[in-house]
């Protein structure tokens, strides 16, 4: 085994402030933004799955904007308590490129801090502040696909009534349907089609996200600005999601040891779905209904059909 010296010298953001790695006893574990970021997601529990020891992390849907995942830590019992900035709030809808690190407060020690509050463990979001030097402006982009990686194959029209025809014999039945009706099914004429489903229904969702940061400062003044914009498509049609970030953190030197820090966020979202569930746990819902219906049925019915 080899030590690592610059590990052991990284400062681990905890509860009461910050030390060197070599002085932490309680147990904590921490991500760097940078390291977060290097996979595209569109909010920050997607990204920590894996990446921080302890940590158990479900995501069970993958409607866009209600895509985040659940966390615990492992053990524990009751949920965690997320802090972002000295400030408790959720950490969903903050732009992963406004991120300076996550640490997440495993034990008694180390959230004891917080109090019965944090009894299923603490997670610091802290998010990047200016730094001295000239404006530097930056520029960050990503475009990627999602689809599902398999479907149930399914009757077509033709097949659903040779094969319903053919359970009516087994049960010394008359078949329903005749070959009028499937010449009709093959056709799309007088209201019979011969429709996919899964197609019409299934398809290719879409993410993109755009970020601009701008920081700087002075020995006096330092900033970091960011604007960001999200945008989802859902793999069903109709699903679509739209996010907006605003980030300001300004940290000024008033005095020699008086310093003022303003931080400001701020967030804009829209999004559209249709009238019935897309979360499988629900009734009838729209995959539950691509399943159940008939083949035969035209996409479109017309005033002449």
């Amino acid at each position: 085994m080899k030590e690592d010296a610059a590990r052991l010298d990284e400062v681990v953001i905890l509860g009461y402030g910050s030390q060197r790695r070599a002085d932490v006893t309680a147990a904590v574990s921490q991500i760097d933004g940078k390291e977060l970021q290097k996979m595209p997601m569109a909010n920050i529990s997607q990204g920590l799955a894996g990446r921080l020891p302890g940590l158990i992390s479900v995501q069970n849907s993958g409607q866009p904007g209600q895509d985040q995942a659940s966390m615990t830590i492992r053990g524990a019992k009751s949920g965690i308590l997320y802090i972002v900035d000295g400030v408790q709030r959720s950490i969903n809808d903050i732009d992963p490129n406004d991120v300076e690190s996550v640490s997440l407060l495993k034990d008694g020690a180390a959230v004891a801090v917080y109090g019965l509050e944090a009894a299923g463990g603490v997670m610091i979001v802290t998010t990047k502040k200016g730094r001295q030097g000239a404006m530097n402006l930056t520029y960050k982009g990503s475009y990627g696909a999602s689809f599902n990686t398999s479907y149930p194959e399914f009757l077509d029209g033709p097949g659903y009534a040779h094969w319903y025809n053919k359970a009516l014999e087994l049960d010394g039945q008359e078949p329903i349907f005749t070959a009028k009706h499937v010449q009709m099914m093959r056709e799309g004429t007088n209201g019979w089609g011969n429709t996919n489903w899964i197609d019409e229904i299934f398809g290719t969702g879409t993410i993109q996200q755009h970020s601009v940061t701008s920081t700087g400062g002075s020995d006096r003044i330092s900033y970091f600005a960011s604007l960001g914009y999200m945008n989802q498509t859902g793999n069903v049609k109709n699903f679509d999601y739209d996010r907006y970030n605003l980030r300001t953190n300004i940290e000024a030197k008033i005095a020699k040891n008086w310093t003022m820090a303003v931080d400001l966020a701020g967030r804009v979202q829209r999004s559209n779905r249709p009238g019935f569930s897309g979360d499988p746990a629900d009734w009838n819902n729209i995959a539950q209904q691509a399943m159940r219906a008939h083949p035969y049925v035209c996409l479109l019915y017309t005033s002449d059909a």
